[in-house]
């Protein structure tokens, strides 16, 4: 079994940009109580399937880069000028 390659930027990034898309994603791809995304497992997916499932992976990521985001548009609101 080969190991599966980290998520590269562009692509967190990109889910980041639609919104309620990173909610969507942790949402629906949760543990089913037995080791396995529930959406990967109804989908058929090639892909991971054990959770947390490379999607729900993706949105984590992601919904830190929007935490980021976030933060720094704060700071820089209160920052004196």
């Amino acid at each position: 079994m080969t190991a599966i390659p980290p998520p590269s930027p562009a692509l967190t990034e990109t889910i980041a940009r639609y919104r309620g898309l990173v909610e969507r994603l942790l949402a629906e791809h949760v543990d089913d109580g037995t080791g396995y995304c529930t959406t990967c497992l109804i989908a058929g997916s090639a892909g991971e399937r054990r959770w947390p499932c490379r999607l729900h992976g993706l949105a984590v990521l992601a919904r830190g880069s929007l935490d980021a985001a976030a933060h720094e548009h704060r700071l820089d609101h209160t920052l004196p000028r």
